[in-house]
């Protein structure tokens, strides 16, 4: 692990010129604020620079996340790739939002459609009376189609990103 200043007024471009391919840059937060840590997890002092780990390998970044957050539960660490910031996270650990695989989001599409079934079959024996019920049971299937776009468009970038770590590996 080597540690990265961001803002270094000596260094002549970028940080992301101290990068090599097949580096990976782990940023620190807090995992409720998204506040910066400093790689032992604290928050920054006044003055303290802003910095990076980066490691050589997926797996080392990976083991020094998971470590510190079982020693740090509010903490939150992204891992990124060689480009920095420029793409999403490659992986993330810690306290963050509900970010479901696609078969969770496949399962929850077919459960919504399958609840509107009966809600539109209820309305339909009531003759339209219960027009509430198709109300919900158009936004079930409305529902529905945004998980199933959510979990098309989470395959995809799951593609993408094994298709990039093929492209380093080569």
């Amino acid at each position: 692990m080597r540690i990265v200043t961001l803002h270094d007024p000596r260094r002549r471009g970028t940080w992301l010129t101290e990068l090599r391919l097949g580096d990976y840059p782990v940023f620190l937060r807090d995992a409720r604020t998204s506040a910066e840590r400093n790689i032992e997890g604290k928050p920054l002092r006044a003055g303290e620079p802003s910095v990076c780990a980066v490691f050589d390998s997926l797996d080392q970044a990976t083991a020094f996340c998971g470590r510190k957050v079982r020693e740090m539960p509010a903490l939150r660490c992204d891992i990124y790739d060689h480009r920095g910031l420029a793409s999403p996270p490659t992986r993330s650990f810690g306290d963050r939002e509900w970010d479901p695989g696609p078969r969770t989001l496949l399962v929850l599409a077919l459960v919504c459609v399958v609840i509107s079934v009966p809600l539109f079959w209820f309305d339909w024996h009531s003759r339209g009376e219960m027009i509430l019920l198709s109300i919900l049971g158009i936004n079930l299937v409305a529902a529905g189609i945004r998980f199933l776009f959510w979990a098309f468009g989470t395959i995809d970038d799951q593609r993408e990103r094994s298709k990039a770590s093929a492209k380093m590996a080569s």
